[in-house]
């Protein structure tokens, strides 16, 4: 008996689709994510306002995640995606609007932001679903490296294109870019021939009813997390990844400002955030081969021992070619972590639970990096970033040397991805 091979994902128009879209979003937030701190941090010069739109981008996933898992595994997924990209274009656009009549404040910065970052979270849900119906199990390693590489060649490019529309038609009318794209990206999965939706059975629809249905099906999601032996170590140690995340993404314009010694509106400030995403695709591009040869588990440890170095080394650099090496290498530690996380959540998991478990762990682990942006924000105002930074060297230290001690050093694959 022979089986057909998968068609190639670069010949699959449904991923292709997917892909454009993704792409293109992730292009647009990426220009908003280096525009909008920097706004913030020319009105205000505090460390902590600029550090405030790391925990807003994950907020939302601990006060929705868990419902917006639930909803994505019931309801239709296209439509979901392309309601919440709609709304996050409008809210995007009316930032350059605002500014125009000379009324642009931070707090409406925080309201665009916050209210993305919540349309995000029901958008993510529904598309860890999607991923699965379109490209197939067999396919999500190479699927989720395509997304991941193309992502972060985009986070790349961004913060220059970003310095470049700052300098040339100012950071308000910059936000342009990311209302613009998150339309492309609903037109593009709107035109995915495949069916997104798989079929879950019947629910209620009575109020009492599916909110108790809903509640059941958080419970079931979260429980199926906690049985996996390898997901629940991996979701755990994302905790400590996300804390010292929140921080550094938190902290890269004050850390270019303060200890590097840049001008506010230097387009250097861009180059970290390009560092960064030059990291993380070194880690997609290589994770696969890495985690076949090696297995996932001693690939995870190895990602927290390199952000653990990459963050002492922060504390100490103040030349900017050292901070860039140093942003690489931290954002390559972090990736490794994180992808590897999500492609085992999504091997083992059935399709009708795709979104409230990958839903449940993001929030577990994510829910790390307000912590950390709030932490590493006050801490930057009332001391200094070296001493910001020291604090999350420890956490992240205290990660590795937990993930050493677990059996992911120890096994030679993705060893255990069955209960128990």
């Amino acid at each position: 008996m022979t089986t057909t091979a998968p068609e190639p994902l670069r010949r699959d128009s449904p991923f292709r689709l997917l892909w454009i879209g993704q792409t293109v979003s992730t292009t647009g937030t990426a220009i908003s994510g280096v525009v909008m701190p920097i706004l913030a941090y020319q009105m205000t010069g505090s460390a902590l306002h600029t550090s405030v739109f790391s925990a807003i981008s994950v907020v939302p996933y601990i006060l929705f995640g868990l419902p917006a898992g639930a909803v994505a595994d019931r309801v239709n997924r296209r439509a979901v995606i392309i309601l919440c990209d709609i709304a996050s274009a409008v809210t995007m656009l009316s930032v350059p609007l605002v500014a125009h009549t000379g009324e642009l404040t931070v707090g409406h910065l925080y309201a665009a932001a916050a209210v993305c970052a919540t349309m995000f979270v029901w958008s993510d849900a529904a598309h860890f679903s999607v991923l699965v119906s379109v490209a197939g199990r067999e396919r999500l390693p190479a699927a989720n490296s395509a997304l991941w590489s193309a992502r972060t060649v985009a986070g790349a490019v961004a913060p220059l294109m970003a310095a470049g529309l700052m300098a040339s038609i100012g950071g308000a009318n910059a936000l342009i870019v990311d209302g613009t794209s998150y339309l492309v990206a609903a037109g593009a999965i709107a035109l995915i021939p495949r069916a997104l939706t798989a079929a879950t059975g019947p629910h209620r629809s009575d109020g009492d009813g599916l909110m108790r249905s809903l509640a059941t099906d958080i419970r079931v999601g979260v429980a199926f997390v906690w049985r996996q032996r390898t997901v629940r170590l991996l979701t755990l140690l994302g905790i400590g990844n996300g804390i010292t995340a929140g921080a550094v993404f938190g902290l890269l314009v004050v850390y270019g400002v303060n200890q590097l010694g840049l001008a506010d509106d230097d387009p250097a400030i861009g180059l970290l955030f390009s560092a960064g995403a030059c990291g993380a695709l070194i880690a997609t591009l290589a994770l696969p081969a890495a985690s076949a040869r090696f297995g996932a588990g001693r690939v995870t440890v190895a990602g927290l021992w390199l952000a653990t170095a990459s963050v002492a080394g922060l504390c100490v650099a103040t030349s900017l070619p050292a901070a860039l090496v140093l942003v690489a290498c931290w954002q390559l530690g972090y990736i490794i972590v994180t992808i590897n996380g999500i492609t085992i959540r999504q091997r083992v998991t059935p399709d009708h639970m795709q979104g409230r478990v990958n839903a449940s762990a993001r929030l577990v682990a994510a829910g790390g990096q307000p912590i950390g942006a709030l932490i590493g924000g006050m801490l930057a105002d009332a001391a200094s970033v070296r001493a910001a930074l020291l604090v999350m060297l420890v956490v992240i230290g205290a990660t590795a040397v937990a993930a050493w001690g677990s059996p992911l050093r120890r096994g030679p694959q993705n060893f255990d991805l069955a209960a128990g």
